[in-house]
């Protein structure tokens, strides 16, 4: 009898020693973060389950049990990620955006990419029905807009056209990208495209290095993985000059100029597209005039007026042409370095004047996303021979209207 009592008495000892070595073995797990990381995978799990038996989903609409665990865990990592400083309604944002709140109250939407204001291309390359569209570029593959504009981007589920030099990236200069970044804007649904081999002003040149410039640096991209069909003039020169343009429509589909104008898609010159230059036509203390074609429009009638103000009052000009669903006019803006005035983040663009404000950047995005604005890259534009126009499928007129 005395050993049976011994004996019981052992069995509950262990099992209260074995107790106290799971909890400190879990609680070890969840400070690692160990347990996110499976989480993560149930839920990816879950997903592929719910998709996989969404077709067999009863008529009563009653959720298949994947979606019930998915649901749960996603409430539950949502909670885990606020407890601990984070905020489960955005994604992560540069270190150099002094307001948060620009994006922090945009919802994750469907994708893993960002928001959803519901007029966002999806992955398939579905465009929305919209009479508000514009579309984003940078030019020169400067390393800030891989690490500030980015983030910025994907928190709103916009795309982008990145305009590389072949050279720059070649060089390996620490403020330029590195083909490992371009391949990752490309594999996350960017456009990559050509902005020649070394950035030379292409009217300055021999024939035979204008095609250099223009033909190798597709090839350069195409040794990369990236089939390059749009093109872009550095400093905007060259598309004036009937012996560049006529090397460059050797290679490539379309190519964008600059100008202070926004683009009218009938009638177009496929090899002169027009785009709008932040900093210098944007970001100014004195007002300016850009026009719609013969059109000018005045940006402000007082030296005070904000960039904000400025690129309002751009977007907001394609609705003289754009109503009913149908764009007719786009405006085409071109971003260089992103960075942070005064505080090193490269503001003056190497000394070409051509930087953006990080947290101006972000009210931009912010206020396109807010108002319901369509964001396109220039791989979204297409050319028909028979009448001379540009058109993004299913959201285009043949003929401007107003």
């Amino acid at each position: 009898m005395l050993l049976n009592i011994i004996f019981v008495y052992i069995v509950i000892m262990y099992l209260k020693i074995s107790t106290i070595i799971i909890c400190i073995v879990l609680s070890l797990i969840l400070v690692s973060g160990t347990f996110l990381i499976l989480a993560n995978q149930i839920v990816n799990a879950a997903k592929h389950l719910h998709t996989s038996k969404s077709n067999s989903v009863d008529s009563s609409g009653s959720s298949s049990l994947s979606s019930v665990i998915m649901k749960s865990i996603n409430r539950a990592l949502n909670k885990m990620n606020i407890d601990q400083g984070g905020s489960s309604d955005s994604v992560p944002l540069p270190p150099t955006v002094s307001d948060p709140s620009l994006v922090s109250s945009v919802p994750k939407g469907n994708s893993d990419s960002g928001g959803s204001n519901g007029n966002e291309v999806d992955n398939n390359n579905n465009i929305p029905q919209t009479d508000k569209a514009i579309i984003i570029n940078f030019d020169d593959g400067w390393k800030s807009q891989f690490t500030l504009a980015k983030p910025i981007l994907d928190s709103f589920g916009f795309k982008a056209t990145f305009f590389v030099v072949c050279n720059y990236v070649e060089k390996g200069a620490s403020s330029r990208m590195d083909w490992q970044d371009i391949s990752q804007l490309q594999n996350e649904g960017y456009d990559i495209e050509s902005h020649t081999m070394d950035h030379k002003d292409l009217t300055t040149l021999s024939l035979d290095q204008v095609n250099y410039e223009v033909g190798q640096s597709k090839q350069c991209l195409a040794d990369h993985g990236i089939d390059s069909s749009v093109f872009a003039y550095p400093f905007a020169s060259g598309a004036n000059d009937p012996s560049v343009v006529d090397i460059v429509s050797k290679y490539y589909d379309i190519a964008r100029t600059g100008g202070s104008k926004i683009e009218l898609l009938h009638p177009a010159d496929r090899y002169s597209i027009s785009a709008i230059n932040h900093a210098s036509k944007i970001q100014q203390q004195q007002p300016q005039q850009v026009s719609l074609n013969d059109n000018p429009t005045s940006l402000s009638s007082s030296s005070s007026s904000s960039s904000l103000d400025n690129f309002i009052q751009i977007v907001n000009s394609e609705s003289k042409y754009n109503r009913n669903g149908i764009v007719n006019a786009i405006p085409i803006i071109v971003y260089h370095q992103i960075g942070s005035e005064g505080g090193g983040g490269g503001i003056d663009n190497g000394g070409e004047g051509q930087g953006t404000d990080v947290n101006l950047f972000a009210q931009e995005m912010k206020f396109l996303y807010d108002n319901g604005f369509t964001v396109l890259t220039m791989a979204n534009l297409r050319y028909n021979q028979n009448d001379n126009s540009l058109y993004i499928p299913g959201i285009t007129a043949g003929a401007p209207s107003g």
